[in-house]
């Protein structure tokens, strides 16, 4: 995924949650286990450049993705599945079982399709279920491995020296009311590139990317293996700066993001410095966006730093929020309740 430095949204928790999790009530049609009364979690694999990804992802049609079960304890805190279970995946048309390894369900992409995954007890009483989808692979591309804000569309390329780099598969899931493309999971495709380190199912180390073409060996799912090329440049040639990403206004904190380009392309992997003249700033999230905290109204001045070219952005903060309370007139108020007066 790029995030658009034009709209930078925070992290949202995955959505790993069961049915009988997620509504508190038992799915018509099923007997539920009373082990676990408020049903379990089902966590999947993330991708190393992007936290945005809502709930285990789709799993590459011939490749794995871990599933991790848990269940909560109503205190806040949750525990992996720590009894006897039965792993069913409702026929498998998109996603089938397998192995399990303790509270780990390895699944294995069959087609783009939609299934359960139904977790049980001994007896066949249900823990909970959760449907996960299996896709068809359509595209790989090379994105770097660290939450990088790019404008959709762009082109990536990368700065010579150290690089993290992402494989990124991206798969056709069927689903209603019409099919999409999206970010796909094979945790057991094989990745390699000469002069790199694999350092994740989905990331290559290479402490000393060279400016020209490289090429990925890639093997995912059910597909011949690939080389998927990417370039390398000595460093940007320009330095652009985009609107706030929250209206600025003193006192209130926004994201300023800024994109780095070779020949009209996102240049990735750069080292980022930022400074401010109004207020605190700070780098958090996205490497090449600043956060910023207004101390007052009237001009900021943000200045960025990368791949050795400087440019400085204006901007005006606008004056600090004030609250306004309401007060009923004398007439209107009337004394607290018991419960109310009691607090």
């Amino acid at each position: 995924m790029r995030p658009s430095p034009l709209l930078l949204v925070l992290a949202l928790p995955a959505c790993d949650l069961g049915e009988r999790a997620l509504t508190g009530a038992c799915p018509a049609g099923e007997t539920c286990s009373d082990d676990t009364p408020r049903g379990l979690s089902f966590s999947g694999t993330t991708f190393a450049d992007d936290f945005l990804a809502f709930g285990p992802p789709p799993t590459l049609a011939g490749g794995t993705q871990d599933i991790h079960l848990a269940y909560n304890l109503g205190d806040g805190t949750s525990r992996p599945l720590d009894r006897p279970y039965i792993a069913d995946d409702d026929g498998g048309l998109g996603v089938m079982v397998d192995h399990t390894d303790g509270p780990v369900v390895t699944l294995r992409g069959v087609a783009s399709h939609s299934n359960y995954l139904r977790i049980t007890d001994a007896d066949g009483a249900l823990d909970d279920r959760k449907l996960f989808d299996g896709a068809t692979l359509t595209k790989i591309e090379i994105v770097p491995a660290g939450l990088e804000s790019i404008t959709q569309g762009d082109a990536i390329v990368f700065a010579a020296g150290a690089q993290d780099l992402a494989v990124a598969l991206i798969g056709k899931v069927d689903a209603d009311p019409e099919p999409f493309d999206t970010r796909v999971v094979d945790e057991s495709m094989t990745i390699a590139l000469d002069g790199a380190t694999r350092t994740r199912w989905d990331v290559l180390d290479l402490p000393d990317a060279a400016v020209g073409l490289h090429d990925v060996s890639v093997t995912a799912g059910v597909e011949p293996e690939a080389a998927v090329t990417f370039e390398v440049v000595a460093g940007p040639d320009s330095l652009l700066s985009h609107d706030p990403i929250l209206p600025l206004q003193a006192g209130s904190t926004s994201f300023i993001c800024f994109s780095p380009h070779s020949a009209g392309r996102h240049v990735a992997g750069l080292a980022w410095t930022f400074t401010v003249d109004n207020g605190p700033i700070g780098n958090v999230l996205f490497r090449n966006c600043a956060t910023v905290l207004p101390d007052h109204e009237g001009p900021l001045h943000v200045t960025a730093s990368a791949g050795g070219l400087i440019v400085t952005a204006t901007y005006t903060a606008a004056p600090k929020h004030r609250s306004v309370r309401a007060t009923l007139p004398s007439s209107q108020r009337q004394a607290p309740g018991e419960r109310a007066a009691a607090f």
